[in-house]
């Protein structure tokens, strides 16, 4: 009897114990399960939280964007939260309000995805000038054409698309060290056909630019102002400006200017609804318009020297990212209601100042002459596509963002300015969980 007592005693103890790590094990399991949940819900909630701070800084940066519907989304593919996406909604309220959403998944091993929701209201607030762009076209459904040797100095955009051309024989692409935007397209952008030190964006909304001069027109018709109704050929010299009544370049010295002004004795507005042809040193403020076309014949630069320095702050991929810094207060306006138009000679071109054309930034007989550079400190801005270079003819481009245009009360006389709308943030929910897919 004590035999068997102590048997059912030994299998009793055994049953106990094993019932025992049996709950211990079930309760290691879903402790770890529940960890595991856990962090799956603060990973797919920091991803919705991170898509609407992606939302916001893009706002920041495409204030004007017209988009209702899907604005962007980005795949984690690498790091904590690989596997994992978010989606950012823009929508249109009314005409002061508007909603950002940003829809986040995140999937849990085993079991199902786990979605997370941010919403934001903001209240349209007014209106501010945009910041200006190294280079922005605004000719949608054409491509713009950067090819091997070009080199960009800050910020691009264009409210078409961007195309990176190719040229026999060569190995290297073109280098932008700014932030490269599309309303459309970039294409291609493979590491070995160009080098985004920034790196770059499409379908990043629509940025409006300058469509009339009205405030340069109507400072050159003021009593201080100088108005014209004829082709001029325009020499600067320093603060002296020499005009000539000619649709080409005066290279006679016997030939003496028809009229010639310092800029202390006008407003720095001239305007002929005219062509214009120009070149020289500029020490000062000056801003010229064209009712048609503006030819640049020869350099155009500032008399401050250097006009700008270089910085070193970054290497990416083993390219020196640079960026630059403007001196002095020298400011030139080229604005033309037609092209302006890079003469066709033989020669390398500088050219400093704000070039604004409602057509095109262009290079006469650009398939036929031989390759220089174009290099330019200031920016450019294009109503149409700017044709300036054709594989191994026409001009290398080189523009050099001047970083005191970043500034908005830097700008030349008479700039008629870039419009946004700027936000406020009324009311920010976070965060509300949808049902897992």
């Amino acid at each position: 009897m004590v035999g068997k007592g102590s048997l059912i005693f030994v299998i009793g103890f055994s049953l106990i114990v094993i019932y025992i790590i049996s709950n211990l094990l079930s309760i290691g399991t879903r402790a770890t399960e529940h960890m595991s949940w856990y962090n799956a819900a603060a990973a797919s909630k920091s991803l919705a939280s991170s898509g609407m701070q992606a939302g916001l800084a893009y706002l920041r940066l495409h204030p004007s964007h017209d988009n209702n519907g899907l604005l962007f989304e980005q795949n984690i593919t690498d790091g904590p939260y690989s596997g994992g996406s978010f989606r950012v909604y823009s929508n249109t309220i009314n005409a002061d309000i508007a909603r950002l959403t940003s829809v986040s998944k995140f999937p849990v091993p085993g079991y199902k995805t786990l979605q997370d929701t941010v919403v934001v209201h903001l209240h349209r607030v007014g209106s501010a000038e945009n910041p200006v762009y190294a280079w922005i076209t605004n000719k949608p459904g054409n491509n713009q054409f950067f090819y091997p040797d070009d080199i960009v100095w800050g910020p691009i955009h264009s409210n078409g698309s961007i195309k990176i051309g190719s040229i026999s024989g060569s190995s290297n692409g073109p280098i932008f060290h700014g932030m490269v935007t599309a309303a459309q397209s970039i294409h291609p952008v493979k590491s070995n056909d160009a080098q985004f030190l920034s790196g770059f964006q499409t379908f990043a909304g629509k940025i409006n630019i300058p469509n009339h001069i009205n405030e340069l027109v109507g400072a050159s018709q003021e009593v201080d102002g100088k108005y014209y109704t004829q082709d001029l050929y325009i020499e600067i010299d320093n603060d002296l400006v020499s005009v000539w009544y000619s649709n080409t370049e005066i290279t006679d010295p016997a030939i003496l200017p028809d009229e010639q002004v310092t800029l202390a004795d006008f407003n720095g507005a001239l305007y002929t609804t005219q062509n214009v042809v120009v070149k020289g040193v500029l020490a000062g403020k000056l801003t010229i318009g064209a009712g048609q076309k503006i030819k640049i014949v020869d350099n155009i630069t500032y008399a401050t020297s250097p006009a700008y320095s270089e910085e070193l702050v970054s290497v990416v991929h083993g390219i020196e990212r640079h960026t630059l810094h403007g001196h002095g207060n020298d400011l030139l306006g080229l604005f033309a209601s037609d092209d302006i138009v890079i003469a066709d000679k033989n020669q390398d071109f500088e050219v400093h100042g704000v070039l604004l054309t409602f057509g095109e930034v262009v290079a006469e007989n650009l398939t036929s002459r031989s390759l220089r550079q174009f290099n330019v400190w200031g920016v450019i801005i294009m109503h149409e596509r700017g044709k300036i270079r054709s594989g191994s003819n026409g001009l290398i481009q080189r523009y050099r963002f001047d970083s005191r245009l970043a500034n908005i009360y830097t700008r030349p006389l008479y700039y008629p300015g870039m419009k946004r709308t700027s936000f406020e943030i009324i009311s920010w929910y976070e965060s509300y969980q949808k049902q897992p897919l």
